[in-house]
């Protein structure tokens, strides 16, 4: 700042536009500009591109300091957003996609797919995990499944069907089953 300006300079409000025009003719307005503006007034900073002159989106970059929230956004319903007081983020698209973190609690939606792929993956619920889905497949080349208490399994229908099946229990095995019950093996030891 200079010197003669450091005890008059209080809060101000100050924008750059950028004409975003070929044409000679045409006035310049926020709607053909790049913007830019800063406002110690309003606590905010703003950023904005039009448009007008063949981009396919429009983007509003705005800071705002006296709510403590940051919004990145496309004019095509696709934004990034934080709320530092109420510790929320949020990244949604124009398709319902989203990921949001919400204080301790994290969501994830997609209508159509959510895909992880990592060389480990782990997985720890202190207290419960529920999955409902229409259908669920695990393909893997060894699988152990261990329970402390019990295990409890409700269906209409169960199959088993491999080259070897070997069932150990050192206590008690009950099965309630309404139907039938089909065993083919080669070979029986009870």
């Amino acid at each position: 700042f200079p010197s003669h300006d450091k005890h008059i300079r209080r809060l101000e409000t100050v924008i750059y536009s950028y004409s975003n025009n070929r044409e000679e003719d045409i006035e310049d307005d926020p709607q053909t500009t790049y913007w830019f503006e800063v406002s110690t007034h309003k606590k905010l900073i703003h950023l904005h591109t039009s448009k007008n002159d063949k981009e396919p989106f429009t983007y509003d970059v705005q800071i705002n300091t006296k709510d403590g929230r940051v919004i990145v956004e496309d004019d095509d319903m696709n934004y990034l957003f934080l709320d530092s007081k109420e510790r929320h983020w949020r990244v949604h698209n124009k398709d319902q996609s989203y990921i949001e973190l919400d204080k301790r609690i994290i969501n994830m939606h997609s209508h159509d797919e959510i895909n992880l792929t990592a060389t480990k993956y782990t997985l720890t619920a202190k207290e419960s995990i529920d999955t409902k889905t229409k259908r669920y497949k695990e393909r893997t080349d060894d699988y152990t499944l261990e329970a402390k208490d019990s295990i409890t399994t409700e269906t209409k229908e169960h199959k088993v069907g491999n080259e070897n099946f070997t069932l150990h229990t050192s206590k008690n095995l009950r099965h309630n089953i309404e139907g039938h019950v089909l065993f083919e093996t080669p070979r029986w030891v009870s």
